[in-house]
C-alpha cells in the first residue's frame, strides 16, 4: 500500500472514533463509487416550479415503493434546498451531502438520514446524540453513516463519537489522537488523550463557516453557471491559501511509539482557518465548496509519472514519489480534469501575484496525460477510511473553453 495512503487513513480512523463495550467492528461498509453522478447542463435543465415543495424524485418514489422505505428515509434522498440560487444568498448547511453519495444508499436511505442527523448535531456543537424510536440505529449502519457524514462535511472530522449502550452517543470535538498500544500481533491501537476547550473548538468552526461563506457570497451570484462557481472558487483558494507540503515526508507506522500524538482531529479546520492546507486538505476544501453549491465533484488517485521539465521545476513532484490526487468536475453537461495542486505550484513559482492562469483547470484527457502521464484502467476514487476504490472513471473529451 502506498505509504501516503496509509498516513491518510489513519486520520480518517482517529478522527471519528466508535468505542463499543463489545468492540466495534471496523468502520462498516465501503462506499462505492460506480455510480458516477450525471454532470447537470444548467443552459438545458428546466424546472416545473409549481409545487416544488412536494415534489419528489423518480428514484426516490420508486425505492419507497418497491422497499417500504418511510417517507422521512425517502426524503432524506432529496438534495438539500440550493440557498444561492433560491435566494440569491449562500447559507452554510451542513447537511448537504453529494448527490452521487448519497445514491450509494439508495437500498437504504436510513444511512443518509442518520448521517444528517449527525451533522446537525455537530454542527450545533452538541455533547450528545441519541437514537431511539423510528431513529434507532445498528452498529453497522451508524459506522457507514458516520463515513458519510464525515464525507460530505469537513466538520465531521473535528468529532470524536462513542456510547456505551448503542442508543445514546457522546461526541467530543477536536480530539488530540495518540498511539495507545501495540499488541503482541502488532496491531496499532489509537486513542483519545485529551479535547481541546469548547469555547476555542466553537471559534475555530465559526472562524471556518465564515471562510467558506464570505468567499462564496463575496465570489459568486446566482447567475453564474456550474462552471464559473468552479472556476472563481479555484482561483480564490489559490490565492488564499498557502499550500503545505511537509506531509509528502510520509510517517513510517513501524518507527511509532506508544504515547506518540498522530493526529488531532478537526486538524483540516484548523488548517484552513490558518491559511495552510496540504494537497488532501485543499482538494478537500474546493471539493466540499463545490457540494455546497450542487456541483459533483470527485477525487482520484493514481500512479504515473511527471514530463522531466515539470520534474525538474517542481521539487515536490519528486517527494510526490509517483502518486499524485487531482478532481473530476461535472460541469454543465462536461466532465474536466483539475489539477488544483499543480496551479498552486505554478501560481507560487510565479510570484503568487495576480489571477492564476488556470494551466490546470479543466483539460480534457489529453490535456491531463501530457501534464502526467497514466493508466486510466487503475485510476482511484480517494473514499472514505479505506484505501482508494476502483471505479469506472467517465471520459473528459474537451478542454473548457474559457
Amino acid at each position: 500500500m502506498n505509504k501516503r495512503i496509509i498516513l491518510r487513513i489513519i486520520a480518517s480512523l482517529t478522527a471519528v472514533t466508535l468505542l463499543f463495550p463489545v468492540g466495534c467492528n471496523s468502520f462498516g461498509k465501503t462506499i462505492s463509487a460506480n455510480d458516477y453522478p450525471i454532470p447537470v447542463n444548467e443552459e438545458e435543465e428546466t424546472v416545473n416550479t409549481e409545487n416544488t415543495e412536494n415534489m419528489e424524485t423518480a428514484s426516490d418514489v420508486t425505492v419507497a415503493k418497491e422497499n417500504d422505505i418511510s417517507e422521512l428515509d425517502a426524503e432524506a434522498l432529496k438534495p438539500e434546498p440550493n440557498s444561492l440560487k433560491e435566494s440569491g444568498k449562500y447559507v452554510f448547511n451542513p447537511r448537504v451531502i453529494p448527490q452521487g453519495l448519497a445514491n450509494d444508499y439508495l437500498d437504504n436511505p436510513k444511512i443518509v438520514r442518520i448521517a444528517k442527523m449527525l451533522l446537525d448535531a455537530v454542527y450545533h456543537m452538541e455533547p450528545e446524540i441519541v437514537f431511539e424510536g423510528q431513529d434507532a440505529v445498528s452498529e453497522e449502519d451508524i459506522d457507514t453513516a458516520i463515513m458519510v457524514a464525515s464525507l460530505a462535511c469537513p466538520l465531521m472530522n473535528a468529532a470524536s463519537i462513542s456510547t456505551v449502550d448503542g442508543t445514546t452517543y457522546n461526541i467530543s470535538y477536536f480530539d488530540t489522537i495518540s498511539l495507545t498500544d501495540i499488541s503482541e500481533e502488532g496491531d496499532f491501537n489509537f486513542g483519545s488523550t485529551g479535547v481541546l476547550e469548547s469555547s476555542e473548538a466553537l471559534s475555530r468552526f465559526e472562524d471556518f463557516i465564515d471562510y467558506v461563506t464570505c468567499t462564496i457570497n463575496d465570489n459568486i451570484t446566482p447567475e453564474n453557471t456550474q462552471a464559473e462557481c468552479a472556476q472563481i472558487i479555484y482561483e480564490q483558494l489559490i490565492k488564499d491559501m498557502e499550500l503545505d507540503l511537509n506531509y509528502l515526508n510520509n510517517v513510517v507506522m513501524e518507527e511509532m511509539k506508544v504515547g506518540e500524538v498522530v493526529y488531532v482531529a478537526g486538524e483540516n479546520i484548523t488548517h484552513v482557518n490558518e491559511r495552510k492546507l496540504n494537497i488532501w486538505e485543499f482538494n478537500d476544501l474546493y471539493i466540499f465548496m463545490l457540494n455546497q453549491l450542487q456541483i459533483d465533484v470527485v477525487h482520484v488517485t493514481t500512479s504515473g509519472t511527471f514530463p522531466p521539465e515539470l520534474m525538474s521545476e517542481y521539487e515536490a513532484l519528486k517527494q510526490a514519489d509517483g502518486w499524485w490526487d487531482w478532481l473530476i468536475l461535472a460541469l454543465d453537461g462536461q466532465y474536466y480534469h483539475a489539477d488544483l495542486a499543480m496551479d498552486k505550484l505554478k501560481y507560487d513559482k510565479e510570484n503568487g501575484s495576480g489571477d492564476p492562469d488556470l494551466a490546470y483547470f479543466g483539460l480534457s484527457d489529453e490535456s491531463r496525460s501530457g501534464s502526467f502521464r497514466f493508466n486510466k484502467a487503475s485510476m482511484s476514487v480517494i473514499s472514505g477510511y479505506y484505501e482508494p476504490k476502483e471505479f469506472d472513471i467517465p471520459d473528459c473529451p474537451n478542454d473548457y473553453d474559457f
